[in-house]
C-alpha cells in the first residue's frame, strides 16, 4: 500500500490500522499501522481550525481503518468532517477520500 497521508479537520488522537485478508468467511483483520498521541498541553484550545496529520505506515493493506478518541479533552470533541488520502509527493494529496462516522460526515466525542 502506498504511504498515505491522513488529513483531519480536528483530532485528538488518532490510530491508522489497516486490512489484511482474514480467513475465509471471517471479516478483514485490523492491525495497527501507526498511530499518534496526543499529550494534551496545548497552550489554548484549537476551534475552527483544520489540523493536517501526515502519517507513514509500516505495513501494507488495502483498506485503512481511523480511530478518533478524546483522551484529554474536558468536554465533548466533535469532528466536522475528517479525510484521508495517499501522498502525490510534497504536499499534495491524491484520491481523496471522505471519512465517515456511522455513515455521517461528523461525529461528537465524549469527553
Amino acid at each position: 500500500m502506498r504511504r498515505i497521508a491522513l488529513l483531519t479537520a480536528f483530532s485528538v488522537a488518532a490510530a491508522v490500522v489497516a486490512a489484511a485478508p482474514g480467513a475465509a468467511g471471517a471479516g478483514p483483520a485490523w492491525f495497527t499501522s501507526w498511530a499518534q498521541s496526543q499529550d494534551g498541553r496545548a497552550g489554548a484550545p484549537v476551534s475552527a481550525q483544520s489540523l493536517r496529520m501526515i502519517t507513514h505506515l509500516s505495513q501494507g493493506g488495502d483498506a485503512v481503518r481511523v480511530r478518533f478518541q478524546n483522551t484529554f479533552g474536558t468536554g465533548p470533541l466533535t469532528i466536522g468532517h475528517a479525510t484521508a488520502g495517499p501522498s502525490a509527493g510534497g504536499a499534495a494529496v491524491s484520491a481523496v477520500r471522505g471519512l465517515t462516522f456511522a455513515g455521517r460526515a461528523s461525529v461528537t466525542i465524549p469527553a
